[in-house]
Formats: C-alpha cells, structure tokens, sequence
C-alpha cells in the first residue's frame, strides 16, 4: 500500500522537473542578447538589448590568437553595482567614464584606467546574465578603427 503514494510523488516531482526545465529554457530563448558596439576616441562602446549587463571590461590583447584575457592584461573593468540594469537602459559608455549603477574594478582605488596606446589591439568584453558581447578596436592615427 505504500508503495503507490511513493511512485505517485515521484511522477509529481519528475513533472515538476519537467515544467522547471520548461520554463526556463524558453526564457533562456527569449531572453534578447545584448550586443555591443565601439567608436570614437576616447571609445565609446553603444550596449544594446534586453539582457543586463553585469560588467565591462577592456583589455590589451597581445596574442589576437588568445581566446581570454587575464588580470594582467585587463586596463579597465567596471561592473554592476546591485543590480544589473538592461543594456538598453546603460547605453553609451565612454572609456574612463564610471556611468551610474557602475563601480570600477581596474584600476583599483578609482586610479584613472590608462590612456589607450596606438596601433596596440584592445579586446573588450560585455558580460550579460545570459548573454556575451565582444570586439576589438585599436586607435590608428588618432582614430578608433574597430577590427
């Protein structure tokens, strides 16, 4: 006789899983991405989409064949202070320029983050909840040429 209540609750628990799954992966499939572009000098990376964005961060890259970024090549990383706000609500962010709801990380100590070096390849790295943005830029001739 006890058997049934217990097969009953693991065919409840096994469609609750199910339904969760569910769920979350069409909101996953929803959720829009968030993209991000550069221009301008000093960069100014445009955010856009609905996902949040939780951090930016700018970093040197020495080997275009690297596939990371370590803290020794980061120039400057800001992120979300409390909560993430959609990168459709960031907007524009200048390079340097903490916007409101940020917090910068690199340098420590609010240091102003370096100027950027022409001809030298900067990476930069937009972190959503479920979303990734990235690209490269260099400044050639006083000018931003996004690569």
């Amino acid at each position: 006789m006890r058997l049934i209540p217990k097969i009953a609750l693991g065919v409840a628990l096994a469609i609750a899983a199910v339904v969760v799954l569910l769920f979350t992966y069409s909101y996953l499939v929803s959720e829009p991405a968030v993209s991000a572009t550069v221009e301008g000098n000093p960069p100014t990376f445009t955010l856009v989409g609905a996902d949040e964005g939780q951090y930016l961060l700018v970093y040197v890259c020495c080997n275009p064949a690297a596939k990371s970024y370590d803290d020794e090549t980061v120039v400057w990383k800001i992120e979300a202070s409390g909560h993430p706000t959609k990168a459709d609500d960031i907007g524009r962010i200048t390079y340097g320029v903490v916007p409101a709801g940020f917090q910068q990380v690199d340098p420590a100590d609010g240091h102003t983050p370096p100027a950027l070096v022409a001809n030298q390849r900067y990476e930069f790295l937009v972190r959503g909840y479920f979303t990734i943005a990235k690209g490269a830029f260099e400044i050639r001739d006083g000018k931003l040429n996004a690569l």
